[in-house]
């Protein structure tokens, strides 16, 4: 199975490089059994033909306001997941994100088979690319989708710059996944509520 996919898949790389080419998509195939792979991030897009030679795929493509809906509901789960204090509603939280993809923020949306699966919105900082909201749906969650979305974004939109974000201290599978990715503790931030 291994050899015979290799062998389908190999000659035609270079073909899917030179015929397609769209903005704003990247198409990622991973490895088959640690036998094949291809660095798909090089290539923003993938011929319609060549889907039925891809084991797997995944997708990063560039968020737009007509995408805001999804965003919503996407932030709206990533609130409840990681036990975060805002009590804004789906309708709320798609005005915000209208206003932030509006003015320094930008987003993209993660699919996986073709299906929406999470997202990640950022900021460009002069020192440091900040990255704000990064979320993978539960039912995804420990496929390697968030951990590949992470490594294809800094080879391509993120390349070259240092990235920051927060975790919350209550949140210790997000805090495990940043650390598996190499990112280290820089700060903590405190507070003082009122009673």
């Amino acid at each position: 199975m291994e050899k015979r996919l290799s062998k389908q898949l190999g000659p035609l790389l270079p073909l899917f490089a030179r015929r397609c080419f769209r903005a704003g998509s990247i198409i990622v195939l991973p490895k088959y059994n640690n036998r094949f792979v291809w660095d798909a991030a090089r290539y923003r897009a993938c011929a319609p033909q060549a889907y039925r030679y891809v084991y797997r795929f995944m997708k990063i493509r560039d968020a737009t306001e007509g995408d805001i809906r999804i965003l919503a509901e996407m932030n709206h789960q990533l609130i409840r997941d990681e036990g975060h204090r805002n009590p804004m509603d789906v309708t709320q939280l798609g005005e915000r994100m209208k206003k932030w993809l509006r003015a320094d923020y930008s987003a993209a949306i993660i699919s996986d088979h073709e299906e929406d699966v999470g997202y990640a919105l950022w900021r460009e900082e002069p020192e440091f690319l900040y990255l704000r909201q990064f979320f993978i749906v539960g039912p995804h969650r420990r496929k390697g989708i968030g951990r590949k979305a992470i490594g294809v974004l800094r080879n391509t939109k993120w390349a070259g710059r240092d990235i920051r974000l927060e975790v919350l201290t209550g949140n210790d599978t997000g805090q495990r996944f940043w650390r598996a990715l190499g990112f280290k503790d820089y700060c903590v931030t405190f507070e003082h509520r009122n009673a």
